[in-house]
């Protein structure tokens, strides 16, 4: 049932939504390209999504030199 239904979809080029559960994540509006047995293969863009908590830290212009020593 679940194939039919992922192949309709695939027919339709409608979006799906997929959770993840080992990596408890979405993937959202992921299209199907392509069922082959138990195999199923999507394309979605991924984001790369920033964390709002995480401390911005500036960054020198200059850049110390390295010694040399002989």
């Amino acid at each position: 049932m679940l194939q039919r239904k992922l192949y309709r979809f695939q027919c339709e080029q409608r979006p799906i939504w997929v959770f993840l559960r080992d990596q408890q994540r979405w993937i959202e509006q992921a299209q199907v390209v392509e069922l082959e047995g138990d195999l199923v293969t999507l394309r979605y863009d991924a984001e790369i999504r920033s964390v709002p908590s995480a401390p911005a830290w500036p960054i020198s212009a200059a850049a110390p030199k390295p010694t040399t020593s002989r």
